[in-house]
């Protein structure tokens, strides 16, 4: 690279108005505005489904793909929620029985529609789904066991995955691999994060102090939402991940809260706090190769995110006095490259602004600094930030030139 100063360099590539799009159609588009919430989506190849209160009455599930377009998946009277997806299947947690049965799971495939796979007596929650295996909560033994995980299969049918004493929550599964959050009793009440490998006895993969949370899963690599730093006023929560190769590592330990991490090949997302008083909740992102980057940092809440392949999807508050939440999603994200600090899936002019506006105003002093351009993640903008921004933004350049 040639050793221009930094200063004059910017100028000059300002001046040059060259802009490039980090790859086709690439960038942050909205999902659904439809008046009322919608909330905690899911993903699978190219179909988005989340829960859905646009209706007059309980949240309904709703799906989204670039063929179809959007579309009702299951309208019932009472409660839909918490919808999961693998394929053409989506599960979800649904109360149309409560008065008999209380919180069962439902499914829906364009084969047999929509049909019930779980309409136990209590309540069944939180389901996940991987090929043709359904987990969830299940609340039928609570006297005896607390929550226990359950599961379905075509063949097995409904069985019981672990029944163990304390309560076992939010589970995940991946191939023959189940994992979920358990309650643990001793000093205070903690939560810690089993696993269940290819049907074995669970074994732990992380009991550290505190809570460990929301776990997901992305082949052998498990991730969750860990409170162990935190004072005890649940300020702090950090990100955590384990595989069988790299054991148990810090993925995200930034001031404030991160919290609901998704997984997908090599990238981690979550919704992140850290700058809560300036744009609310965002959606960040971590891979070995990039390191961590801003996803999403529009003024509101983003929060709850998931991902597929090169999408990222999340509920979304920009609009909050207009439609209420709203389901964004940035698709394109493994085309994105390093230089694209507004997330919009181009390299351009405004990412040049954007660094030296904030480069300048910390020079001066002026607090926060803005974490998209904090490229070593050390809470200053320095000229090691600056000298890094530049090398990518010219990489990203280079590689979009025909």
């Amino acid at each position: 690279m040639p050793r221009l100063a930094f200063a004059g360099l910017l100028s000059l590539l300002v001046v040059s108005g060259e802009t490039a799009m980090a790859g086709a159609g690439a960038g942050i588009s909205p999902v659904c505005t439809a008046p009322g919430d919608q909330w905690w989506p899911a993903i699978h190849g190219d179909t988005i489904v989340w829960e859905d209160g646009r209706g007059p009455g309980d949240p309904d599930i709703y799906a989204w793909d670039p063929v179809k377009g959007e579309r009702a998946i299951c309208a019932a009277a009472g409660y839909q929620g918490r919808p999961a997806i693998w394929g053409n299947t989506i599960v979800w947690s649904d109360n149309r029985n409560m008065a008999t049965s209380g919180t069962d799971i439902y499914a829906w495939d364009p084969v047999n529609h929509e049909h019930a796979i779980c309409t136990q007596a209590l309540w069944q929650e939180s389901p996940a789904i991987y090929g043709d295996s359904i987990v969830w909560t299940d609340y039928r033994t609570f006297d005896v066991s607390g929550t226990d995980i359950y599961g379905w299969d075509p063949v097995r049918g409904q069985h019981a995955i672990y029944t163990g004493p304390n309560s076992q929550e939010w589970p995940v599964i991946y191939g023959t691999t189940i994992a979920w959050s358990e309650e643990t009793w001793g000093y205070d009440i903690g939560y810690d994060i089993y696993a269940s490998f290819a049907g074995g006895a669970p074994v732990p993969i992380c009991t550290a102090h505190g809570w460990q949370l929301t776990p997901a899963i992305y082949e052998s690599t498990i991730v969750w939402q860990d409170y162990r730093n935190d004072p005890g006023d649940q300020s702090n929560a950090d990100i955590y991940a384990w595989d069988p190769v790299n054991g148990e590592r810090a993925i995200c330990t930034a001031p404030g809260v991160q919290e609901e991490p998704a997984i997908w090949g090599d990238t981690i997302v979550w919704a992140d706090a850290r700058d809560r008083d300036r744009t609310g909740y965002d959606i960040y992102a971590w891979d070995p190769e990039k390191g961590e980057r801003v996803v999403c940092a529009a003024p509101g809440d983003q929060t709850v995110p998931a991902i597929c392949g090169d999408t990222i999807v999340w509920a979304d508050a920009r609009n909050w006095g207009d439609t209420g939440l709203d389901i964004y999603a940035y698709f394109g994200w493994g085309t994105l490259g390093k230089g694209d600090l507004t997330g919009d899936g181009q390299t351009d002019d405004t990412d040049l602004r954007l660094f030296v506006q904030a480069f300048r105003a910390a020079r001066a002093g002026q607090d926060p600094v803005d974490p998209r351009c904090d490229l070593d993640n050390d809470g200053r903008l320095t000229s090691e930030d600056a000298r890094v921004f530049l090398g990518y933004w010219l990489a990203d350049q280079a590689a979009a030139t025909p």
